[in-house]
């Protein structure tokens, strides 16, 4: 009866002993499930799937919703905005590249001749078209590679809410191309008159 006694109390510091162990390692588990659920947001492609960063890439504005400016978390499915800092370079970006090309395209002009009217014209066409392509490029490679953001509260949210100009990818760059042939039209047109001008002149 003694040893039995003895024993029992024993027994039970052991099973208490092991419990406490299970719990501290099902509260690791469940700890580990907490932060698995803190995830970078992605956006979903049309089906509700995972697209990889390259898709993104391609896929430009078209990462958000249609006709909006924001778009759905293909892991937790809540709304969410672009990058920080997006916005902003998308309103304000071409003026960072544009500024020095215009500036450049203008000490040219000055000094145009009927020699060297045919670099310039080279100059002011596909400068614009690099420059534009590298604008909408660093633009998609945000969008592809951020850190989207949670959707906001408040009248930011409303004003987000009620926004929906969005052009699409494609809509995008046809506009560009449509304004870049009038660029190339007029420029040759200016540069054209100035020729004969200059041959006039000379006769």
């Amino acid at each position: 009866m003694k040893l039995s006694s003895l024993a029992g109390p024993a027994q039970t510091k052991k099973r208490l002993q092991t419990l406490a162990c299970i719990a501290c390692r099902l509260s690791e588990v469940f700890n580990r499930e907490e932060k698995s659920m803190e995830h970078r947001h992605i956006p979903a492609s049309k089906d509700g799937s995972i697209p990889s960063a390259k898709t993104r890439f391609w896929r430009g504005e078209d990462n958000f919703l249609e006709d909006v400016w924001y778009g759905r978390c293909a892991i937790c499915g809540e709304l969410i905005c672009p990058p920080k800092h997006w916005n902003w370079l998308q309103r304000y970006g071409w003026i960072l590249l544009f500024t020095p090309y215009i500036i450049a395209m203008i000490i040219l002009s000055i000094n145009v001749t009927s020699e060297t009217a045919g670099w310039l014209y080279l100059f002011i066409v596909a400068g614009f078209a690099v420059l534009m392509v590298i604008l909408r490029l660093l633009l998609n490679a945000y969008l592809a590679f951020g850190k989207w953001q949670s959707f906001p509260e408040g009248p930011e949210a409303k004003q987000l809410l009620e926004r929906t100009d969005r052009k699409s990818e494609k809509s995008w760059w046809l506009r560009v191309l449509i304004l870049w042939i009038i660029l190339s039209v007029w420029v040759l047109l200016c540069l054209s008159a100035l020729i004969i001008r200059d041959r006039k002149s000379v006769v």
